[in-house]
């Protein structure tokens, strides 16, 4: 399997060097770069690509929405030398954030996260369409019941599923597992945190009570956790 991926970054000099870390990779391709975004929606409206590996440039204000345009239809692996926009992208969605100088050791990580995300997107409708989440856990595959699912927290590359009875450590992103979750019973309230809706004792504005634990309410989404409520 070979992902291929678009490049969008404002350095000219970034596509001579991701070409030559990823020379020797078959898994994956760099099949084009643009210099901003509105380039890179002209190619795309054209041709198809796995995923996005994008400079996001937050200090430029029409970056931010610009990006969340892109997370909404592919996974977006943000590439940046200011670590603070790892934080900012999580926030708005991204799959992954690699840190530059861009390595071949760091990247890979990254695409054994995106193979993942196929076999994730292979099983999403079923899962949609059953009562449980199906995942990889310790070299087995887990059905775990949405029901008993209380949260799910952000553990660098993995993801920890608490339910009922136990917890489940799983190679996967955020962005990855909440696309296989019903919307109307789970919610993504902070970069690091996914909750069962059905579980929430009592909330404010920046923190939700849950049955066994207090979980952060991040002020990006604040308004859309309320309208969520409201709406239930």
């Amino acid at each position: 399997m070979t992902l291929s991926f678009l490049l969008i970054d404002e350095n000219e000099n970034s596509y001579a060097h991701i070409q030559k870390c990823i020379q020797n990779e078959s898994r994956v391709k760099l099949v084009h770069h643009c210099t901003s975004v509105s380039k890179a929606k002209k190619y795309l409206a054209a041709h198809r690509v796995n995923f996005i590996l994008m400079d996001p440039n937050f200090t430029k204000t029409q970056a931010i929405a610009s990006f969340s345009t892109l997370t909404t239809t592919l996974p977006v692996v943000l590439i940046s030398a200011r670590t603070k926009d790892a934080i900012k992208g999580f926030d708005m969605g991204a799959f992954d954030f690699v840190l530059k100088p861009f390595t071949m050791e760091r990247f890979d990580l990254t695409l054994r996260r995106l193979i993942q995300q196929d076999y994730v997107m292979e099983k999403k409708q079923n899962s949609k369409a059953s009562s449980f989440l199906e995942v990889r856990c310790d070299l087995m595959t887990e059905k775990i019941k949405y029901n008993s699912i209380e949260y799910i927290e952000a553990m660098g590359d993995y993801i920890k599923i608490v339910t009922d009875d136990r917890k489940y450590v799983v190679l996967m992103s955020m962005k990855s597992v909440v696309d296989l979750l019903p919307s109307n019973s789970f919610f993504r309230c902070h970069k690091s945190f996914i909750i069962n809706l059905k579980r929430i004792i009592n909330y404010n504005g920046k923190e939700i009570a849950l049955n066994n634990k207090k979980i952060p309410l991040s002020r990006f989404r604040k308004n859309e956790f309320k309208s969520l409520i409201q709406s239930n």
